[in-house]
């Protein structure tokens, strides 16, 4: 009984993102240090499980991990992070 409990109310998820963004350095002066070309490259993945309270509320637990490479903004344009993380959320019960 219990584990059937469990198998309705929580799920588990994932995702993965990846992003560029090249600029051209006519249209701005953005990078001072004339790099060519400017590129900034985001990617990064989320696993997390939700637990569904009840019919109208959800709470979560997440782990993330962002890179960023990028030579618009330098020296703060790259990094790593390691994010872990709760969420909730909240609807109109029916």
């Amino acid at each position: 009984m219990v584990k059937q409990h469990v198998l309705q109310t929580v799920s588990m998820y994932g995702k993965t993102w990846y992003g560029l963004a090249e600029y051209d350095n006519s249209s701005t002066n953005i990078n001072p240090f004339g790099q060519d070309p400017r590129e900034d490259t985001r990617w990064g993945w989320r696993i997390g499980l939700q637990y569904a309270w009840s019919s109208w509320v959800n709470l979560g637990f997440y782990g993330e991990f962002q890179q960023r490479d990028s030579n618009v903004d330098i020296p703060f344009g790259n990094y790593d992070r390691t994010l872990i993380g709760a969420t909730a959320s909240f609807h109109s019960p029916r």
